[in-house]
């Protein structure tokens, strides 16, 4: 049971005693490995030193699992006396009781961007808009310096590809089957050939994913009439980097990614103002509740309204410390007040903490 758990008071003494039984097993691991090195073989007990050093090892690793689990108590810590929620922050809180009395207003009401305003922090809260408002420029910036960087690197190609170029027969001298860093697979292709009749061989590389070309083999070789030693194989680059394997993925992606998050923002925040607006406060009972990653909080509600009984997903703000109210409200067959529209979406709102902090 949640409410046997240790109390919050202990949380300091048990992270100490992790920190501890780590900076103590290290040592005692290298200890012991000393004592087998020593010995020259592996396996059986050895001398008594190094029973020792193996059994103060194995009380070590007892210690940290029995110090992480009782950590993991403390955690998970619930007061069974806490039944109210509790204050939330400034971002999420009713200032004034101005969304009480609004929501108290018969729908549809006129829009107010004020009452608005706790509401749509709890489902986007301003912390995350900031770390988003940072993060998609600086995306935007390095997927402008990796185009940069793959242009530079097939600026030879890009150079043949505007021409004019001539032809010549190159005589394959080596082919090798090479790897990239993510594991990609290409053949570099050596080859000779002579620009102008007579004149010495030049030597150069070309790349590709796949090849037929053997050492011995002739190949068609394109350079350019200005200055041959820019020259690629035909059907080949000159670089082991394909830009179409990296850049058209990446784009694709991005441009994916930023109007789908522009209209899951937009959904999300219509559906704010829908609930405001034409919204009507009710008593759930919780259903299901459990935990999720960072502190979120995933709960479905049963309620009445118009006469139907309605069992759907809530939108909690964006809080962990409202867990634990809900656990007791559940524990204890006790409802919640959630706004929730008559007809439109599938989540309802929890509105209880925000107006309860107005009280």
């Amino acid at each position: 049971m949640a409410e046997q758990a240790p109390k919050p008071g202990d949380k300091q003494r048990y992270i100490l005693g992790l920190i501890l039984a780590v900076a103590a097993l290290m040592p005692s691991v290298v200890w012991l490995a000393l004592l087998v090195a020593e010995r020259g073989e592996f396996g059986g007990w050895g001398n008594p030193a190094e029973m020792a050093a193996t059994l103060l090892v194995v009380l070590l690793v007892v210690a940290l699992g029995v110090m992480a689990f009782k950590l993991s108590r403390v955690l998970e810590y619930i007061d069974p006396e806490q039944i109210d929620f509790p204050a939330l922050s400034e971002s999420f809180s009713d200032s004034g009781g101005r969304l009480a009395a609004y929501l108290e207003r018969p729908p549809p009401r006129p829009f107010e961007a004020d009452c608005l305003a706790p509401i749509w922090n709890g489902l986007f809260p301003p912390a995350a808009r900031l770390a988003i408002a940072l993060l998609l420029p600086l995306m935007l910036i390095m997927l402008a310096l990796l185009s940069y960087m793959v242009l530079g690197a097939t600026e030879a190609d890009r150079i043949i590809d505007q021409g004019p170029v001539n032809t010549a027969m190159a005589t394959v001298t080596a082919v090798k089957e090479k790897h990239d860093r993510n594991g990609g697979r290409y053949f570099e292709t050596r080859y000779r050939f002579k620009a102008v009749a007579g004149t010495t061989d030049l030597h150069s590389m070309s790349f590709a994913d796949h090849t037929e070309l053997r050492p011995g083999d002739l190949a068609s070789v394109e350079y350019m009439a200005s200055d041959p030693s820019l020259n690629r194989l035909e059907e080949m680059r000159t670089t082991p980097i394909d830009p179409n394997a990296i850049l058209l993925p990446v784009w694709a992606i991005t441009l994916v990614f930023l109007p789908s998050f522009g209209v899951y923002v937009w959904w999300r925040r219509r559906f704010a103002c829908v609930l405001l607006t034409e919204g009507v406060l009710v008593d759930a009972a919780i259903e299901s509740l459990r935990r999720g990653g960072r502190g979120a909080v995933f709960c479905k509600v049963e309620y009445r309204l118009q006469g139907l009984v309605s069992r759907k997903r809530l939108a909690v703000p964006a809080d962990p410390s409202l867990y634990a109210t809900l656990h007791n409200r559940r524990q204890q067959h006790r409802t919640i007040k959630v706004l929730a529209h008559p007809e439109r979406f599938g989540s309802v709102y929890l509105i209880e903490p925000i107006l309860a902090a107005a009280r």
